[in-house]
């Protein structure tokens, strides 16, 4: 059986070279594997036995199934009384208590590295959208999948394009001419980005050279809601995402701001009738960032995940200036009292948790994201939607991975027990299916030393 050592996990790092990849394993032996083993399964054909499936193209759960997967494909679904598993194939029995669902998303984070890559897959991310790329996370997207990296599927949004005097301008200059924000978007289109981002401090003369030119050129534009556009045009412009809910803070903000204050009720509800009235936008919550109290920062920093992401990533929290709110319950109130209203009119919701920024780590927030959700009053099922059906909608792969059906991409997360009943189960997984091949629980936590 494979095993991804530190050295492999080093290889995702998009500055590496390309080293030839390996030969096949050879073919296992045919062996049951019970959902307790920390053995895997590479590649080829294998079988889940005695499992319930959330196919999350309905609320339901299907009991006592078998998913046979070919070729990275899930090739048959069915009540275990009526699939057979071929001769000499590899089964793993769930022994009745297994639930598996789709690999999940998240659809906002930052720094892609080769260790927190497979903290997110071990987590049961299986995609992600990096909210701020490079050149050279572009070259690591496209050799995830063709060097059978052990990292989720990304997708990469442009460098931030930002008015003059932000904070993240050692990393990208700023744009202040139409000239220029016309040039960046064919350049950045050019380099085969998936997204344009857009930042806080455009000029709205700026933002609707962006826009344009990306329409012109065909890539989608994200992120921010610039403060000197404002929501009420960002929500009507062709920008098919918004991030962290900064609109409805600048929009019915006591203090411009989604973070601290309050909101009103009657600006919160115009701007959601205003954002679902346009069918192409979704909006990403990411309340767990915005929720970081200094004592959730302390808790964190104390946790056995803090131990295991890189030392580069500890110094990029630890040295930026996002250490934790003291307007922790404000920030939260106000994000799901924009959550609720968008949900309850029939807004579009994707998960994402700003992961690799301000102390949240990757893979492990998304669970605390999802809770937010249900406790703001979405049910286990939307909540999980916006975490699979929905990011898949957005990136327009809902035919490949998203939910549990056959011909879809084999992209599982086999959990110890239901999550429609508690959303917390996504924390208490039994292993993941990525491209194909099985990881256990126990093997991620002996390549990350847990």
């Amino acid at each position: 059986m494979k095993r991804y050592s530190p050295l492999l996990l080093l290889l995702l790092f998009w500055a590496c070279k390309n080293d030839p990849k390996p030969g096949p394993d050879p073919e296992p032996d045919a062996e049951t594997i019970s959902i307790d083993s920390p053995e895997e399964i590479t590649g080829g054909t294998f079988a889940i036995i005695n499992t319930n499936i959330v196919p999350m193209t309905t609320n339901q759960v299907l009991t006592d199934q078998t998913i046979l997967i070919e070729n990275g494909k899930i090739s048959a679904i069915g009540p275990s009384a009526t699939i057979t598993v071929p001769t000499g194939v590899q089964t793993i029995d769930a022994l009745g208590r297994g639930y598996v669902i789709p690999g999940l998303m998240d659809m906002h984070y930052h720094r892609s590295a080769g260790l927190e890559l497979a903290i997110f897959v071990a987590n049961g991310v299986l995609t992600v959208r990096e909210m701020w790329g490079s050149t050279g996370l572009v070259a690591l997207r496209d050799r995830i999948e063709p060097e059978n990296l052990l990292g989720p599927r990304i997708f990469v949004a442009s460098p931030g394009m930002n008015g003059a005097g932000g904070a993240f301008e050692q990393f990208t200059p700023p744009v202040t001419t139409v000239e220029n924000a016309r040039e960046l978007v064919r350049q950045y289109k050019e380099e085969n980005f998936d997204f344009i981002k857009v930042y806080n401090r455009l000029t709205p003369e700026v933002y609707e050279a962006i826009i344009d030119e990306a329409s012109s050129v065909g890539i989608p534009v994200i992120g921010h809601v610039p403060r000197a556009v404002g929501p009420d045009r960002v929500f009507q412009s062709g920008q098919v995402s918004t991030e962290h809910f900064i609109g409805f803070g600048l929009g019915a903000g006591s203090q411009n701001s989604i973070s601290r204050g309050t909101l009103d009720a009657t600006k919160v509800n115009e701007l959601a009738d205003l954002s679902v009235n346009n069918p192409d936008l979704w909006h990403v919550p990411t309340i767990i960032v915005d929720g970081l109290s200094p004592v959730d920062v302390s808790r964190i920093k104390a946790s056995p995940e803090y131990q295991i992401i890189s030392q580069t990533l500890r110094d990029n929290f630890e040295s930026g200036f996002a250490q934790g709110t003291t307007t922790k319950e404000e920030s939260i109130t106000n994000h799901k009292q924009a959550l609720k209203a968008v949900f309850d009119k029939g807004g579009r919701i994707m998960l994402g948790t700003d992961a690799g920024f301000g102390f949240v780590i990757p893979g492990y927030s998304i669970h605390e994201e999802l809770n937010f959700y249900v406790e703001t009053g979405l049910s286990n099922y939307e909540a999980l939607k916006t975490a699979t059906v929905n990011p898949a909608t957005f990136l327009k792969i809902l035919g490949e991975v998203g939910t549990v059906e056959v011909g879809k991409n084999a992209d599982l997360v086999l959990l110890e027990s239901n999550p429609l009943i508690n959303i917390g189960a996504t924390r208490d997984r039994a292993g993941v299916v990525l491209r194909g091949e099985w990881i256990s629980e126990q093997a991620f936590r002996d390549i990350l030393g847990l």
